[in-house]
């Protein structure tokens, strides 16, 4: 059992900020990257 993804409603600011960054490098949040945004301060 992995963590859930989160929905752009259930992200913080912070969280969508960086969920963007990642994405907009890579296309998509995905594969390890979608652990990041449940901690986004790491």
């Amino acid at each position: 059992m992995g963590l859930p993804v989160l929905s752009d409603e259930q992200m913080t600011p912070r969280q969508q900020e960086l969920a963007t960054r990642i994405a907009g490098r890579r296309g998509a949040v995905h594969g390890p990257f979608r652990v990041w945004p449940h901690s986004p301060e790491m």
